[in-house]
């Protein structure tokens, strides 16, 4: 394996990776948002966190929560640039978890707090591959709702709505759907949004002005497409004492975040192999914000790096081009000698 570090707005790694059982050192210090798939103790394991689904998922999101604040984006808890996922299997079942009704995420939290997975400076968005009775997903609303956790209940069912589990996960290069947007949803009342001095707060942590804003709730289908309609409720509204996302210190500029790209190339006795670097698979949000990616070089022992080839560099030194959908960069390395 041949590595890079890319220094852009490229979000994570959204290829398979190793399981973690614990939160993982972080990349970056600061506000940050840890992801934990949580199945119950006699639930089927889908392996959501290690095959690219659920990091897919959140990149999705994220490109366009960073399309709606002017390239900013929830910092989230990376490790080696790829999303720092932990897998937690729950101490009920998923029958005795549906059963507390309204009050699955807080059973999740409690669990988490046990297994000493929650730590100051964090909230948590949980993909939680169980049932709920209530519905398909629940987030703290401090103060008035104290916690960390926001929840996603995968199979939830409910009540004269569609099973959850009849959306399809979206990935990092696809607009998000409803489970992308649920997501941030629940993460967003976890923050505290939508307060109640909001001028169209209704129910808890909603608006009512737009059924296309992301915080809507009310009579109307939820078609989310917007970030606080107005800008008039929770984002760059202005309203002195009143909690703004815009003011968050969980928002960071996008342009800050760090990812590590891993190429494979076939190993040889001899002779020269090259790995690809294509943004189409690793750098989708640095296209669409038209930032420049910064690529490294940093060979495994017993290679060397012999130069950059297409997207403009060339050269051994630092990589530094703008992408497009198909910039590829193509780096050049010779096996040496023992």
């Amino acid at each position: 394996m041949l590595y890079f570090l890319a220094a852009a707005l490229s979000l994570f790694g959204t290829a398979a990776s190793p399981r973690a059982t614990v939160d993982m050192p972080d990349d970056v210090s600061g506000a940050q948002v840890h992801f934990v798939y949580a199945v119950p103790a006699d639930g089927a394991d889908r392996q959501l966190d290690t095959n690219g689904v659920l990091a897919g998922s959140v990149a999705s999101w994220e490109n366009w929560l960073i399309d709606r604040t002017s390239r900013r984006m929830l910092r989230l808890d990376t490790f080696h640039g790829a999303a720092d996922i932990t897998f937690v299997r729950l101490s009920q079942t998923d029958a005795q978890i549906a059963s507390l009704g309204a009050f699955v995420r807080e059973q999740i939290e409690t669990d988490l707090k046990a297994m000493g997975l929650v730590v100051p400076g964090k909230i948590y968005g949980v993909y939680y591959d169980g049932s709920s009775i209530f519905s398909c997903g629940g987030g703290a609303w401090p103060p008035t709702l104290p916690g960390v956790v926001g929840a996603l209940y995968l199979h939830g069912m409910p009540p004269g709505a569609p099973a959850c589990d009849t959306n399809q996960f979206r990935s990092a290069s696809q607009p998000p759907a409803y489970l992308e947007f649920a997501m941030l949803h629940e993460l967003m009342h976890t923050l505290g949004f939508v307060p109640t001095c909001a001028p169209h707060q209704v129910l808890a942590g909603h608006v009512s002005d737009s059924n296309t804003d992301l915080m809507y709730a009310g009579p109307l289908p939820w078609a989310p497409s917007a970030l606080d309609v107005g800008n008039d409720d929770y984002f760059d509204a202005h309203i002195p004492g009143c909690l703004d996302f815009a003011d968050s210190p969980f928002l960071t500029d996008a342009l800050k975040q760090t990812v590590k790209v891993m190429v494979s190339v076939i190993p040889a006795r001899s002779g020269t192999v090259s790995g690809l670097v294509s943004c189409r698979s690793v750098c989708s949000a640095v296209v669409a914000s038209g930032a420049q990616v910064t690529l490294k070089a940093k060979p495994e022992r017993h290679w060397r790096f012999l130069g950059w080839d297409g997207a403009g560099c060339s050269g051994r030194g630092v990589c530094r081009f703008q992408p497009t959908d198909d910039a590829a960069v193509t780096a050049r390395f010779r096996r040496v000698k023992k």
